[in-house]
This record gives structure tokens, sequence and C-alpha cells, in this order.
């Protein structure tokens, strides 16, 4: 958990140096009942922190309608998984509202093999990381977010359970 929080005061100053888009902060909860494909096992919830840059643009950008990066955190509250990730993330501007997909991949601090009092064995160290999330325009410049989040080896190797966590955000738009 250490290394997660040296982590994070690293990227912040280097995140200060490059030109941010919007910052996002919330707490979701892992593993709810009902959304998890019959495994309930990582408690706690997660301190989440995302930032998007710029659209890319230009080329195959322009092809696949102009994502931001995005880079973002979870960190766990109860000692369960944490994850530090990374990817693309296209809003889509509905009115009032936002939809915004995210794919890209992560790294976390788990299990990968074997499962521990608190923490799920996962298969690998590097996942997948996919989420989405429906946003209300509160202004111009806040919005709040409902997310779903998951993580997951896609398979490739054994186990994998995945992790996917719900809840609210809310964001700052530059």
């Amino acid at each position: 958990m250490k290394g997660f929080f040296l982590i994070t005061l690293c990227l912040s100053s280097a995140q200060a140096a490059l030109s941010v888009s919007q910052i996002k902060v919330g707490v979701l909860r892992n593993d709810v009942r009902g959304l998890d494909l019959h495994h309930h096992y990582e408690k706690g919830n997660n301190i989440n922190i995302e930032t998007l840059f710029p659209e890319l643009s230009g080329g195959f950008w322009d092809w696949i309608f102009n994502p931001e990066p995005a880079f973002g955190l979870n960190i766990n509250t109860y000692g369960a998984t944490s994850h530090i990730y990374g990817g693309i993330n296209w809003t889509i501007h509905m009115g009032q509202f936002v939809l915004e997909p995210q794919i890209g991949g992560e790294v976390h601090n788990g299990k990968t093999n074997h499962s521990s009092t608190k923490k799920h064995a996962l298969g690998s160290r590097i996942l997948f990381h996919e989420s989405l999330s429906f946003g209300y325009k509160i202004t111009n410049k806040w919005t709040g977010y409902l997310t779903i989040d998951h993580a997951s080896n896609a398979r490739i190797t054994q186990p994998n359970p995945g992790i996917t966590s719900v809840g609210l955000r809310i964001g700052y738009r530059f």
C-alpha cells in the first residue's frame, strides 16, 4: 500500500506539469452482490482518483472518435486489492447527460495464484481494465457520475475471478 501512495505522490507532480482536461474522485464498492458473477470476495471501498488528458486527434485517433487518455488509481480502504490503471476514455454527450466507456490495462497488488483472507487470486499481475460511467452535468465544469469498473485477465490464464466495483464520482473539467 505504501508503494501506491509513493507512486501517487510522484505522478501528482508529473500531472501538474501536463495538460489535464478533467479530474474525477469518488468511492467505489468492491464485489457488489448481483453484479459480480457469483463471487463476493473482496471487501471494502476503493478511493478512486482519475485524470483525463486532452482528446487525441489526427489519423487513427480521428477514426476511433478521438478518445481522451486516462490514468487512475483505486486504493482499497480495507487492505484488499488496489489498482493503477491507464487507457482511453470516450465522452458521449447527450444533453445534460454523458456516457463514458473506457478500456485499458492495469497493474494490481492482489494475489495472482492463491487467494488470501482479503485478496482474490487474479491469475496475473497485469489485467484488462474496463469501466462505464453515466454522468449528469451539474454545471459546465462539474459532473456527477455513477461508475461500474471491472478488471480481469479475460481468461488468458487461471484463475480469473475478476473484480467489479460500483460507485459514485464527481468530475471537474478544466
